[in-house]
């Protein structure tokens, strides 16, 4: 959970931990300008609802006359843009502090709770929310198309080796020093058609690809030494012509 607030007064942990008696105070300050709250899933997940509380009083009114007007918005992995999934609802601390929405199951790999405004008899407020639910399930991960698809994997350093063949590009193997590289055993051997390779697009990667049929002795099969971003589709090695059998693949970043 991250917020753009200023100086946060109290835990994100307050928004998800189904008390609605604890306010995550995430804009310590009125509000001025818009902000938001982000929750973030390591993958994407199918989601379909969501709950959210502010602040309730048990008076019959409020002194203070507290009103808020937020939006809900979605991202998709590998996107820039947000989607509108709630626009513009409006709550305060009386009879209205909680809403449900349910829609559209579609699937996101962030949330965010945009607070557009947030006014009280003082003028603008200190916003706050004192829970927030999100429904769904983790999306499913097929790629047994690919014959590399959580095959047994060696690093020569780190133990997130295993995120490199997932099927998933929000998990990722990362090294601590270059020269390194991922090792995959096919298990078997293989005449390959096509090695696809995905980094992450910010910045560039320089690779080479090797193969081998007993896990010692390695050959050159492709490159990537320029320094162009990875396109959203991967780098794409096509090798068919080239007769390649293999069962390990090595992916060695220089």
């Amino acid at each position: 959970i991250t917020t753009n607030g200023d100086n946060p007064a109290t835990s994100p942990s307050t928004l998800v931990d189904g008390d609605y008696s604890t306010l995550y105070k995430f804009h310590n300050a009125q509000l001025y300008d818009q902000r938001y709250i982000d929750l973030t899933f390591e993958d994407e997940r199918s989601i379909d609802a969501f709950e959210i509380a502010f602040e309730h009083l048990t008076t019959e009114t409020d002194q203070y006359d507290y009103h808020f007007t937020y939006s809900i918005l979605g991202k998709k992995a590998g996107s820039d843009e947000f989607v509108t999934l709630v626009q513009s609802a409006k709550a305060d601390r009386l009879d209205n502090y909680y809403q449900s929405y349910k829609i559209d199951e579609a699937q996101y790999s962030v949330i965010r709770i945009l607070m557009e405004d947030c006014t009280s008899t003082a003028g603008k407020g200190w916003p706050a929310v004192a829970d927030f639910k999100i429904y769904g399930s983790e999306v499913v991960i097929d790629d047994s198309e690919s014959i590399a698809w959580k095959k047994p994997v060696h690093s020569n350093f780190g133990n997130s080796a295993q995120n490199i063949n997932d099927g998933s590009k929000n998990t990722r193997w990362t090294g601590s020093y270059y020269p390194g590289y991922v090792d995959i055993d096919l298990e078997k051997n293989y005449y390959l058609d096509t090695v696809e390779v995905f980094t992450p697009s910010n910045g560039y990667s320089q690779y080479t690809i090797y193969t081998s049929l007993d896990g010692r002795d390695f050959s050159k099969l492709a490159e990537k030494q320029d320094t162009e971003p990875c396109p959203e589709g991967g780098n794409i090695f096509n090798v068919t012509d080239r007769n390649v059998e293999a069962r390990y693949i090595r992916i060695y970043f220089e």
